[in-house]
């Protein structure tokens, strides 16, 4: 028997890929999972506080909440243009997800700030969250470590669960996102996987 004849008996084998690159803009208002994330961070809290100034008819202070709640979408707006840049690589050991190195630098100027800002007004929790989203530009989890996968196929998004807070979101492009899903669902076999249509 020669070798052709071996090679070509073989069952196939699917062709995973070693590594997977790919960046990405998203915009921070019309990706689902986004809104979903901040309707949780910001209209949770925001929500009730709202609805307790209304309780005690503190219109003044309800008027000042909309104010910087508008204001910080003019300055997302202003800085980042509404999107967010990221970049993904996926590996045999892990996935990593940083934000390219434009925006990232305009992340260290406003995190620095903020952290002169939180010490020189005597507050550390300002200067605290500051360090934490600064931390947060360039994020690398190992494959054993993930313990939840949720597909998105409709918003093209992969949320992959590694612990308490500690997660990561794959936004992909019409043309990566089967070989992506692909290549994750490889890695997570017997891990809790969840694919949401939406």
């Amino acid at each position: 028997m020669s070798v052709a004849q071996i090679i070509s008996e073989m069952p196939d084998i699917p062709n995973i890929s070693e590594k997977l690159e790919w960046t990405i803009s998203v915009s921070l208002l019309r990706n689902p999972l986004i809104r979903q994330q901040l309707g949780i961070a910001i209209g949770i809290p925001f929500g009730i506080l709202g609805i307790v100034l209304v309780i005690v008819k503190a219109w003044y202070a309800l008027m000042l909440i909309a104010a910087l709640i508008l204001l910080t979408a003019l300055l997302i707006a202003a800085i980042w243009g509404g999107k967010y840049h990221a970049g993904f690589e996926l590996s045999l050991t892990g996935v990593r997800n940083y934000t390219e190195k434009s925006q990232a630098r305009k992340n260290r100027i406003l995190n620095i700030l903020t952290i002169i800002a939180g010490f020189l007004g005597n507050k550390p929790a300002v200067a605290g969250a500051a360090v934490l989203a600064d931390s947060r530009n360039d994020v690398t989890i190992a494959w054993r470590r993930i313990k939840k996968v949720k597909f998105y196929p409709r918003s093209r998004t992969i949320l992959l669960h590694a612990g308490y807070l500690e997660s990561v979101a794959l936004f992909c492009n019409a043309n990566n996102y089967i070989e992506v899903e692909e290549f994750v669902r490889n890695k997570v076999s017997g891990k809790d996987v969840v694919t949401i249509i939406k």
